[in-house]
C-alpha cells in the first residue's frame, strides 16, 4: 500500500499537471485568435 504522504503529493503532482495542459491548451485556442486580432 501507498502511505498517504506520497498520495498526497502524487494527487497534487496530478492537479498541477492538468493545470498546466488545461491552461497550455486554452493558450493555444486563444493564440491565433489574437494574432488574428491583432493583425488588422
Amino acid at each position: 500500500m501507498i502511505n498517504d504522504g506520497l498520495r498526497q503529493k502524487l494527487r497534487k503532482i496530478g492537479f498541477l499537471g492538468f493545470l498546466f495542459f488545461l491552461i497550455k491548451g486554452i493558450l493555444w485556442l486563444l493564440l491565433p485568435t489574437l494574432i488574428a486580432y491583432f493583425s488588422f
